[in-house]
């Protein structure tokens, strides 16, 4: 981009560079021929004033030498003989006026009186002190030159030096021997050679090209409109500054790209890392779970025929509480084979409604004596598809959250309901609620709040997999009032039935 901008920076000043070159050459070789005919019109001039009747103040023979130059000279108008107090001595026009303004050795512009307007050309007379032969010139000749320079788009004028219209290339008639505009007789006084800034009396602001003779102190002007050169030098400032923007706009996005790609890798890395941690627990535990099942089944045998045959009342209530215990640590088996499976526990229908209302006592001593449980469900069935095992372990992980969140004091609220064709299972509780920045990670394996050794971020990722394997959803929100809630919806068994009668067969 860089670059980019550099050759268009590059090839806009060389066009710019172009278009003054063109104008100045333009300039240079049309004052070039100017010169050149004002020193032929004062060559034959400086002939025409070596002529004895002249010399001598014979007027009348003189004029006659001056019609036969008229003849031979193209471009002469008349030629005069003034004095130096401006008495015109002697006029082949016959239609100036008797006096005129005291000629110097120079040519200028005249503008009044017939033949003009012309281009007056003196010439001291030798041995008459004081008195100048002057030719009247057509100023048409320096027209024609100018235009033939001339570009599309440019103005342009041939001023005398005292800063008047010799030529110009718009309204010549009205401005031939009239004051040029005060930026164009600036130039001329300054001399030289260069470029200004300046507005035509047609307003036209523009960049103008000049040069002055430093022999007859005549100069060309060409003035260029001022948008084709700063547009080339406006778009070189948009070059230079939209590259320098692009590239650092492309230099901030490849760094946005890098900073993602490495988070992406990262966060790959991480489940990478997890996927792995995952496999080997689930080697682990079905390496590991059937033999601890087949040792809590003994366990269980045997503490219920203590229960059943035990006669004093605190050996039964001891029995029950190590059955209940037992038959806890098969659930929780039952929930690492699942985990380690994949999916793969059995499935049933059950009534999570009379489920979670027989869940009551454990799911209280799972909240602990300092929280206030509420379990409430509707009175219809409502059954569902799922691992029983894991619903229970599900709802206790959640109460048991619960619980950490409100650090055991508070209230937990269980409810179980039926909306449209769905089971849906609301945990409430009245602890601080959930941190936004850490609600899309909840249900990710391994991923806990809690401080090392207080818990293995797999109790919520064990609800998240329980729904969906009984294809539900789990979801979680901040409630207005304060406090979580989490919500879990599973399909009905009537919509099951009614969805695999209409498949095709």
């Amino acid at each position: 981009m860089i670059l980019f901008a550099v050759s268009l920076t590059t090839a806009l000043t060389r066009q710019s560079e172009r278009v003054e070159a063109r104008a100045a050459e333009s300039v240079q070789r049309t004052l070039a021929e100017i010169d050149t005919r004002l020193s032929s019109d004062r060559n034959a001039l400086r002939v025409l004033v070596t002529a004895n009747s002249l010399r001598e103040g014979d007027m009348s023979s003189f004029r006659g030498r001056a019609l036969q130059a008229l003849d031979l000279l193209p471009g002469w108008k008349g030629v005069l003989v003034i004095a130096a107090d401006g008495d015109v001595l002697m006029d082949t026009t016959g239609a100036l006026s008797a006096r005129q303004p005291r000629p110097r050795a120079t040519a200028a512009v005249w503008r009044e009186g017939a033949p003009c307007p012309c281009v007056a050309i003196a010439e001291p007379i030798p041995g008459r002190r004081g008195q100048f032969l002057v030719a009247l010139t057509d100023p048409a000749q320096f027209q024609t030159v100018l235009m033939k320079g001339m570009e599309p788009g440019q103005v342009g004028a041939i001023v005398d030096r005292q800063g008047r219209f010799a030529a110009r290339s718009m309204d010549y008639a009205n401005r031939v021997g009239t004051p040029a505009t005060v930026f164009v007789r600036r130039a001329v006084d300054r001399g030289g050679a260069g470029t200004y800034e300046g507005t035509t009396y047609e307003g036209l602001v523009n960049y103008t090209s000049y040069r002055v003779s430093p022999d007859t102190g005549w100069s060309v002007h060409l003035a260029i409109k001022r948008n084709v050169l700063d547009s080339p030098r406006l778009w070189r400032f948009v070059a230079i500054v939209g590259g320098a923007f692009l590239s650092l706009l492309a230099a901030g996005v490849l760094i946005l790209w890098a900073f993602r790609d490495i988070t992406l890798r990262r966060r790959e890395a991480q489940m990478m890392f997890d996927r792995q941690r995952t496999e080997a627990i689930g080697q682990f535990a079905s390496t590991v779970a059937h033999d601890f099942n087949n040792l809590l089944t003994v366990v269980l045998v045997n503490l219920e025929r203590i229960q059943t045959r035990a006669e004093a009342g605190p050996i039964k209530q001891a029995a029950a509480q190590g059955l209940e215990a037992a038959r806890r640590g098969s659930r929780l088996v039952n929930q690492l084979l699942a985990f380690a499976r994949d999916g793969g526990a059995e499935l049933t229908v059950v009534d999570v409604a009379a489920a979670t209302r027989g869940m009551s006592d454990l799911l209280r001593q799972s909240a602990g004596g300092g929280v206030r449980l509420e379990v409430s469900t509707d009175d219809e069935p409502m059954p569902v598809t799922l691992n029983l095992d894991q619903f229970e372990v599900a709802l206790v992980n959640l109460v048991i959250n619960a619980r950490d969140a409100m650090d055991g004091t508070g209230t937990i609220s269980v409810r179980a309901g039926a909306a449209a064709d769905e089971a849906v299972i609301t945990v409430t509780d009245t602890g601080p609620g959930i941190d936004e920045a850490i609600r899309d990670r909840l249900f990710e394996a391994f991923f806990t709040t809690k401080a090392e050794q207080q818990g293995t971020g797999l109790g919520l990722a064990q609800v998240a997999g329980m729904a969906h394997q009984a294809r539900g959803s789990v979801t979680v929100r901040n409630r207005p009032a304060g406090g979580a809630e989490f919500e879990i919806r599973l399909p009905l068994e009537r919509r099951a039935e009614a969805r695999d009668a209409d498949a095709p067969t």
